[in-house]
């Protein structure tokens, strides 16, 4: 009911726990300059042993119009040592 409304009014929502898939919060989503005007979603994805942190600090500053993002954790951790 809640997210028809929102569908019909524009209004968009920040993904749940429930609908993400993952154990935990392995994500990170920043609404874009005008929260709630946002059109497009920017998906970060990183490379071997990467983080969601530097994709949020770099979308934060990117400041994008109209854009929202989500920055992925990957689903496994590796061990500290490997980790730079």
């Amino acid at each position: 009911e809640l997210l028809k409304l929102c569908c019909i009014e524009g209004i968009h929502l920040a993904p749940t726990k429930k609908l993400s898939g993952f154990k935990g919060k392995r994500f990170a989503y920043l609404n874009g300059p005008e929260p709630g005007l946002e059109r497009n979603l920017l998906i970060m994805l990183h490379g071997f042993g990467g983080r969601k942190e530097p994709f949020a600090d770099l979308a934060k500053s990117l400041q994008l119009p109209k854009t929202a993002v989500l920055a992925l954790d990957g689903l496994e951790e590796l061990p500290e040592g490997l980790v730079s």
